[in-house]
């Protein structure tokens, strides 16, 4: 049996000024070939678990074409997504030139938007339907933040999503997809994906698998599936700053009869409407949730700054707590412990370079990609740190995975240390401070820039989590954006009365 593996992965954040280009892919990963096999074994990523499933059956042989992943960020350019989707479509053309593929295995995100296409993931699924033919079973794994489309669902045989968030079963997510294609392909198991959207947005920062209205709804998927009721069913809670017609959140189901899985699908659509309201998050006024962290007794207190989350598409430039950190503690000792901050600035980098390690700087931090929503602080502080930003995931959630955020420098002014990147990258692992030199598990207060990310490797150490009301283009506050793309009505943007049928 032959069966191609690749991934076309990027979230799009419709209300982020800066583009994801090329450039973007190369920085984080671009394989092809031969070096899909070597990168990502040992990997918590659904390539991983693509090479470990075909491994457990005999006789497969694995066709590597490309995997190509971005950060989190604004929409992807047409010149990016065509040369990465046409490669793609080509080598699979190529690899079905003399023997027929029997299954093809597709890391995608889901949310992506391309400047000239919204539903670019189902662009490419029909592209390579076209490319490997209708007796060829497509399996796509989707982040569980996927707007899941029609052209998805009709393009590909299977759809399987991530079952938690924080995201930590990637690997296992690419096992059961691959699995489900293999036995279909081998001996023909019947399968079809139902889809059923709710129509609803709501904010990250409570969508957590752990605990609350999407634990609960995942539960009942999982008794589905145990039950035999469904080969897989799949809660999307889908990127709820994508302004694109058809965002919404869905309900997923990879069935054995196609009415039965309807019946299943509609029934957690409604289910996940009925909960809507949960979902609301509170957030702190930035001055009482800074002040509330310094007055602890031990740290570190979690300062989550989630609207300029790289990981849910902002920039990453927001020095909103920055400031609040410098007005409410501006002689506080190192001795009190120390206030970690992570900035996105590659201008200030080269600034610290230039300057030199140990000598002292004054800049304007912060506040230069997202000027709409973010405006810097002025800054006097020591270089305590210049290195090349390259790190590996080390917590639970893609565990194994090198990122790379550019040069860095650690700027100290008094208490505070301030971690400015050149590339917006995710701070939901420790490893991003530690590669700098610094040590959240000993720090009086760590800002995150994550909604629910960072708990997989903070919570377990962390003394108390605020979360801040901050402007930004991931924010909570889903009513202050201005939508002009969204089919309305929608919650939470409009009240009204809804069910499947």
């Amino acid at each position: 049996m032959r069966v191609a593996i690749g991934a076309l992965m990027q979230e799009t954040n419709s209300f982020s000024p800066v583009k994801t280009t090329l450039r973007d892919f190369e920085a984080e990963y671009l394989l092809r070939d031969r070096e899909l096999l070597d990168y990502f074994p040992g990997t918590n990523t659904e390539i991983a678990g693509f090479l470990s499933a075909c491994d457990s059956v005999a006789g497969v042989q694995v066709v590597p074409t490309i995997a190509a992943a971005a950060n989190s960020g604004g929409n992807v350019t047409d010149d990016a997504f065509s040369a990465l989707s046409g490669e793609l479509a080509d080598r699979l053309v190529e690899a079905t030139h003399t023997t027929a593929l029997q299954a093809v295995l597709l890391a995608l995100h889901g949310s992506m938007c391309v400047d000239g296409e919204q539903d670019p993931e189902g662009a490419l699924l029909l592209a390579v339907r076209d490319a490997v033919g209708d007796d060829c079973v497509i399996a796509a794994t989707l982040d569980l933040h996927a707007n899941v489309t029609e052209r998805m669902a009709s393009a590909a045989d299977i759809l399987v999503g991530y079952r938690t968030y924080p995201h930590v079963d990637q690997a296992r997510t690419g096992e059961r997809a691959a699995a489900a294609a293999l036995s279909m392909a081998a001996d023909g198991t019947s399968l079809t994906t139902v889809l059923q959207k709710a129509p609803m947005i709501v904010p990250a920062e409570h969508m957590q698998t752990t605990h609350g209205p999407m634990h609960e709804l995942r539960a009942e998927a999982d008794w589905i599936e145990a039950e035999g009721l469904a080969a897989a069913v799949s809660i999307f809670g889908v990127q709820p700053w994508l302004d694109v017609p058809g965002t919404g959140c869905s309900v997923v189901v990879v069935a054995h009869e196609k009415d039965a899985g309807r019946v299943l699908a509609r029934d957690l659509a409604l289910k996940f409407w009925r909960r809507r309201d949960r979902f609301a998050v509170e957030l702190a006024d930035v001055q009482s949730g800074v002040g509330r962290a310094l007055a602890a007794n031990e740290g570190p207190v979690i300062l989550v700054e989630s609207a300029d989350s790289p990981s849910s598409g902002a920039p990453g430039d927001s020095a909103a707590v920055l400031k609040a950190l410098i007005e409410a503690a501006p002689s506080a000792r190192r001795t009190d412990g120390l206030n970690l901050v992570p900035v996105v600035d590659p201008d200030v980098v080269r600034a610290a370079g230039r300057a030199g390690l140990g000598n002292t700087l004054t800049t304007t931090v912060g506040g230069r990609l997202d000027p709409a929503r973010s405006t810097g602080v002025e800054l006097t502080a020591s270089v305590e740190h210049l290195g090349d930003g390259k790190f590996i995931r080390m917590g639970p959630a893609f565990t194994g995975l090198p990122l790379d955020a550019g040069p860095i420098a650690v700027l100290a002014a008094g208490a505070i240390q301030v971690l400015v990147t050149s590339r917006a990258v995710p701070t939901s692992d420790p490893e991003l401070y530690r590669s700098a030199g610094l040590d959240p598990m000993t720090a009086r207060t760590v800002v995150v820039k994550s909604p629910t990310l960072f708990r997989a490797a903070y919570e377990r150490f962390a003394r108390e989590i605020v979360y801040l009301d901050t402007p930004g283009a991931a924010s909570a506050n889903l009513r202050e954006f201005e939508w002009k793309n969204l089919v309305r009505p929608i919650y939470p943007l409009d009240e009204f009365e809804w069910s499947p049928d």
